[in-house]
């Protein structure tokens, strides 16, 4: 009966932590969680990391979204205002007509053009900008007012080996380009 109540008793007592060894010595062991419980934290810690990581990916992905829909309302405000333009010139344009032979050997007179660039250029320039509200994004707006000068330097008809009464003086024109 001794017997049965020491191994009644060591089973109460292992069910609490502690055990009895055959010297009837107190033995204590640690509960399963508290010799583990570095590991369940580690454990507790990662799935909290990767559950705080699904928001982040939408949050991310809101961003890509609204860096998109920027971009597209600029390009729509520019198409309603106007895109990006390059003011080149001036540029003077003298016609003449050239004499060519055509693959049967008949001569052709043909329409051509000398173009001269300025030999100084002055360009004033005045520019404001305004901001363009579309719902939640400002879109800068740039307006330029342009005063462009050119002096030319006389026109150097020996050099051009372009025969005088070919040149179409009379049709002369100047102009600048504007390029969208």
């Amino acid at each position: 009966m001794g017997t049965q109540q020491s191994e009644n008793q060591q089973e109460t007592n292992s069910h609490q932590g502690t055990q009895l060894n055959e010297a009837h010595q107190i033995v204590y062991e640690e509960p399963f969680m508290q010799r583990h419980k570095n590991f369940f934290k580690g454990c507790m810690i990662s799935i909290l990391i990767l559950t705080l990581l699904i928001p982040t990916h939408f949050i991310g992905n809101l961003i890509t979204e609204r860096q998109a829909r920027n971009e597209t309302v600029k390009a729509e405000i520019a198409t309603q205002c106007g895109n990006m333009q390059t003011v080149c010139g001036p540029v003077l344009v003298i016609p003449h007509l050239q004499a060519e032979k055509n693959s049967e050997g008949k001569n052709i007179t043909s329409r051509s053009f000398a173009l001269f660039m300025p030999e100084s250029l002055n360009i004033d320039a005045k520019q404001h900008a305004e901001n363009k509200n579309n719902s939640t994004f400002k879109v800068p707006l740039y307006n330029a007012s342009l005063h462009i000068t050119g002096m030319f330097t006389p026109l150097n008809k020996k050099a051009l080996n372009i025969p005088v009464e070919n040149m179409l003086l009379n049709e002369a024109t100047l102009f600048s380009v504007l390029a969208i």
